[in-house]
């Protein structure tokens, strides 16, 4: 159980060193004030069968229940329940592939799963071709989102959303 930290739990991969192999597994991840988990630079990462509840107490944009953020590849996020986040569920950043969004319970919170460039990676000329490649979004339940998109789409290659349900969201919406 990882609870009332800054942030709950960090791969510390960096671009050049990337983290490699990592799984978690039936953890519950509540109450942090930044990040349930920060994933950069991370391959073959399975994160499956978890709780996290209200990470990213302060409602910043920046502050989510994952973020997979920046050159992470095969990453799998699988039955979880991710309840009460200050913004997105499942964020994901420039430069990812072969990313798998499926069966998981997304309830309350802002918004479901966020992929694309954007902040800083869309103002940096050396990152203008970054993008996401073989990115499924499936069979997840978005319950009680009060923010703009169930899905959030930005630059991207070979996506593919299907057998998603919505139930009582604010402002739902496939955005692009």
């Amino acid at each position: 159980r990882l609870q009332g930290w800054g942030m709950g739990w960090r791969m510390n991969g960096e671009e050049g060193n990337t983290v490699h192999h990592v799984t978690q597994r039936r953890c519950v991840v509540v109450d942090n004030s930044t990040l349930g988990l920060y994933a950069p630079y991370a391959d073959d990462v399975l994160v499956e069968e978890n709780v996290y509840d209200q990470n990213g107490t302060g409602g910043n944009i920046r502050q989510h229940a994952l973020y997979l953020s920046r050159g992470g590849n095969r990453q799998v996020i699988r039955g979880n329940v991710l309840a009460r986040s200050a913004n997105f569920a499942v964020k994901t950043r420039a430069d990812s592939e072969d990313i798998e969004v499926c069966d998981n319970l997304i309830i309350g919170g802002q918004n479901g799963v966020g992929i694309g460039v954007d902040g800083d990676d869309s103002k940096r000329p050396e990152r203008s071709g970054w993008g996401n490649r073989r990115f499924t979004v499936f069979d997840n339940a978005f319950i009680h989102l009060t923010g703009e998109a169930a899905v959030w789409i930005g630059n991207y290659e070979d996506l593919q959303v299907s057998g998603n349900w919505c139930l009582q969201c604010q402002n739902f919406k496939t955005r692009n």
